[in-house]
């Protein structure tokens, strides 16, 4: 993993592994006609500190996506991790200035989706016979944390960053060979690399036709954050003792995100945070 540490430009945080995106080469991709998506971008980047970014402009094709890996695949192998590739359509949700990726990862998603591409899965199940790979959606994943996922077979690319410059050349190379959309070569080859992946999005794609897919995507029943009342801080204290007795009692289970789970609680209850369901 290259970018094995990030120093906070204020001298306030420092830590192995640690990634302050606002300061991160950050590039934009987009078409130089899409006026209206580069003062949305710009806002939402100013607004966020981002102080080393621009907009790549991409040449339109037919169909429109043929230009695209090119273009991509030539950033890639222009620039030096961590790099930041952005879409013109992004949006943030719960975004955070700094990002610990996993150990190991080397393709990081700060935002994805629902959607797959099936022989994304099948790949990693024949390529990774020891690693267990569930599905949630329609993707595969392993289970990492309360924040984090591996992912396999998954569709979408509005918001990667990488941080390994061996992957950047390799995926540079796939993304231009295949003949593919960029997110079916990703989604195929996936396996390949270790792709971590946010449970909540930093962005999501607001291109009017994907908040559905991207806004939340999550295994199980994660979802925003929220602060905890004292009201839901005592359910949740009474939900406890009744989960353990379930538990002790062999009844309840697990979600697919690895929290413990009653039969039916207001409130589920993560390593570090507390998680309302929709």
């Amino acid at each position: 993993m290259a970018a094995t540490r990030a120093t906070c430009p204020l001298g306030r945080w420092s830590e192995p592994g640690a990634i302050h995106l606002p300061s991160t080469r950050t590039i934009v991709y987009t078409l130089p006609d899409a006026k209206g998506r580069h003062e949305r971008v710009r806002h939402i980047l100013d607004a966020e500190g981002f102080s080393d970014w621009e907009f790549f402009y991409g040449k339109r094709s037919n169909p429109y996506w043929v230009q695209i890996p090119h273009d991509h695949a030539k950033l890639l192998r222009e620039n030096e991790p961590p790099l930041l590739i952005l879409e013109d359509d992004i949006e943030p949700r719960l975004f955070r200035p700094w990002v610990m990726p996993p150990a190991g990862a080397e393709l990081v998603y700060l935002g994805a989706g629902k959607s797959r591409r099936g022989t994304g899965i099948r790949n990693a199940k024949r390529a990774l016979p020891g690693h267990k790979i569930s599905q949630a959606h329609q993707y595969g994943y392993e289970n990492i944390d309360a924040t984090w996922m591996r992912v396999f077979g998954m569709l979408y690319t509005h918001a990667i960053l990488y941080v390994d410059r061996r992957v950047m050349r390799e995926v540079a190379e796939a993304i231009s060979s295949t003949g593919w959309q960029i997110d079916v070569t990703l989604a195929r080859m996936q396996w390949r690399w270790f792709c971590a992946c946010l449970k909540i999005p930093a962005f999501w794609q607001n291109d009017g036709r994907h908040r559905d897919e991207t806004f939340e995507y999550a295994p199980g029943e994660i979802a925003e954050p929220v602060e905890e009342s004292r009201r839901e801080q005592v359910w949740r204290l009474r939900q406890a003792k009744v989960d353990r007795a379930l538990a002790a009692a062999g009844i309840g289970g697990v979600g697919g995100d690895g929290i413990a789970v009653a039969e039916r609680p207001r409130i589920v209850v993560g390593p570090d945070l507390v998680w309302r369901r929709g």
